[in-house]
């Protein structure tokens, strides 16, 4: 069970000025009747308008805690055991861009279309922005090299 709650605002921008995801999470033995299932999670991620108040810090938490939680409900257990190692390189990667203007807008827009997109069950679609978000951020840090080299020229 998935569900979203959305705050909208004409004095943020983009509108949104909070959201919450909560994601659900029932199990049963593969045997047993519908009827068995049982809670076995519940995560809420709560992000506020950290982007208003240009909080990078709160911002590379609750991003961290958004990621996590996609790889937690992936149901890719490969993924799930050897995301600390990958998670310590995305922080890496995202403290280098946190301050980049625009950038935590950006993703928080598409966090929030990936959270709807999962929720609705549109999977393709998901999976559409997932590689779109990913290869932003390969292309953000790119342009983040490229800044850096020609400031030391």
């Amino acid at each position: 069970t998935n569900r979203g709650e959305l705050w909208r605002s004409d004095e943020v921008p983009f509108g949104l000025a909070r959201w919450r995801v909560e994601l659900l999470r029932e199990e049963k033995k593969s045997n047993e009747p519908r009827s068995k299932f049982k809670k076995s999670s519940t995560i809420t991620v709560d992000m506020k308008a950290a982007v208003l108040a240009q909080d990078d810090e709160k911002y590379r938490l609750l991003d961290g805690a958004f990621h996590g939680l996609i790889i937690k409900f992936s149901d890719n257990s490969f993924l799930a055991n050897c995301y600390d190692s990958i998670d310590f390189r995305v922080r890496a990667l995202r403290n280098r861009l946190a301050d980049r203007p625009g950038l935590n807008a950006r993703t928080l827009s598409e966090h929030r279309a990936l959270a709807a997109f999962i929720a609705a069950r549109h999977l393709g679609k998901a999976k559409a922005l997932l590689n779109k978000h990913l290869g932003a951020a390969t292309s953000d840090y790119d342009q983040l090299l490229r800044d850096h080299a020609a400031k030391l020229q």
